[in-house]
């Protein structure tokens, strides 16, 4: 139901825009006409949105108009890129938000807190595209240290990964540090403390494990978000992913481009938030998942 309604939303938005594929001024009429009648754009909008609405419920994505390439293949191999970028991103995203959110709740009040807590705020008050931009100046033309574009070595990967993740991270470690200094304060941590655990079995047995919920339910949209692309980073540094493919798309009217993202993009999110509510059952016992009576 939810991936019906997104392609309708899309649908209806991307012909509501006036304008289409084929407006080049260069474009004879009569070659309009016929790309118009051979990808079925001079048919009625409500006949071309159930005709695609077959489509997509048989698997088919259809065909792009830009490029006269399979959606599917567009798609698979935009998002084979976009996920090697988007795996480090999240991953950087988790072990240093996790870090600095647990550094700053264990210090709270000092000076590393503080510093930390500047630092988060900057990460999400500051666009990823400011970051991307103030990076390539400072590493790439400044100082030469890493590739201005490109995925052509190991290296090229650092800079658009951080510039992607700077939000997340410092995102997540001001929940983390939230949470912590909530969970710090419950009966059950003193009772730890009491029976003298060691601080690091306290720390991660107990405190990080119920502080880190909020984190979970985050990562469901956020995985989602960066595994399929992030478009601006992917624009700015010339990276071939399925977000710079979703950009191109808009600017082209690639109709069947754009719907075939959005489609997937909304299946991946789907996807993700499910495994949420799966992993609460594990990270939290007091969370069960049971079957409803019929």
């Amino acid at each position: 139901m939810t991936l019906f309604i997104i392609f309708t939303v899309t649908f209806g938005l991307m012909n509501a825009v006036p304008g289409g594929p084929f407006q080049n001024e260069k474009m004879t009429e009569a070659i309009r006409k016929n790309l118009n009648i051979k990808y079925g754009l001079d048919k009625p909008i409500y006949e071309r949105y159930f005709n695609y609405l077959g489509d997509v419920l048989q698997g088919n994505l259809g065909t792009s108009i830009v490029n006269n390439e399979k959606i599917s293949v567009l798609i698979l191999n935009g998002f084979k890129v976009s996920a090697q970028i988007g795996g480090l991103a999240i991953l950087l995203s988790l072990f240093f938000g996790l870090i600095f959110g647990v550094l700053a709740s264990l210090n709270r009040g000092k000076l590393l807190d503080n510093f930390l807590m500047v630092i988060s705020t900057v990460g999400i008050a500051v666009p990823s595209f400011v970051v991307a931009a103030v990076g390539m100046v400072v590493l790439t033309v400044q100082f030469r240290i890493l590739p201005t574009s490109g995925l052509d070595q190991p290296s090229s990967y650092i800079l658009p990964s951080f510039a992607l993740c700077f939000f997340s991270l410092s995102f997540i470690a001001k929940i983390i540090r939230s949470s912590m200094l909530d969970v710090i304060g419950q009966d059950y941590i003193k009772t730890a403390k009491s029976k003298g655990l060691k601080k690091r079995d306290i720390i991660l047995k107990h405190s990080l494990r119920n502080a880190i919920l909020p984190v979970v339910t985050y990562m469901g949209p956020l995985v989602a978000d960066i595994l399929v692309g992030s478009f601006v980073i992917e624009r700015i540094f010339r990276i071939p992913g399925l977000g710079r493919s979703f950009v191109e798309s808009i600017s082209q009217r690639d109709y069947p481009m754009i719907l075939g993202t959005t489609i997937f993009y909304g299946a991946i999110l789907i996807l993700m938030n499910l495994m949420v509510d799966i992993a609460y059952g594990f990270i939290d016992p007091r969370i069960k998942l049971k079957k409803q009576a019929k």
